[in-house]
């Protein structure tokens, strides 16, 4: 029975280490806020990312691995429209927020 325990303990640690990989969309997302061009890198899949609350952020390029959805309000609400891996968004399309799935 101890033997049995012992082995539930080891296949819970080992398979924990495996089932739980940090998901996030790999590479750059990049936006312009007025003259300032800032980006995000690496971030994490299903958080909401605040890109700019007072101005809304223009060239938003998705050089992820994952598709982004864009919001128009800072909070992941108003829902814009999405970019897939590698694309970039029209010249007149904003966005203040967004996540990746």
């Amino acid at each position: 029975m101890k033997r049995y325990v012992a082995v539930l303990a080891i296949a819970g640690l080992v398979l924990g280490g495996v089932a739980s990989p940090a998901h996030v969309a790999r590479g750059t997302f990049s936006y312009t806020v007025g003259f300032r061009e800032p980006h995000l890198v690496d971030p994490p899949n299903n958080v909401c990312h605040t890109l700019a609350e007072a101005v809304p952020a223009r060239r938003l390029t998705n050089s992820t691995d994952a598709r982004a959805l864009v919001f128009n309000e800072p909070d992941c609400h108003t829902f814009v429209s999405d970019l897939e891996p590698g694309e970039t968004a029209s010249p007149v399309m904003t966005g203040r927020s967004v996540t990746f799935l």
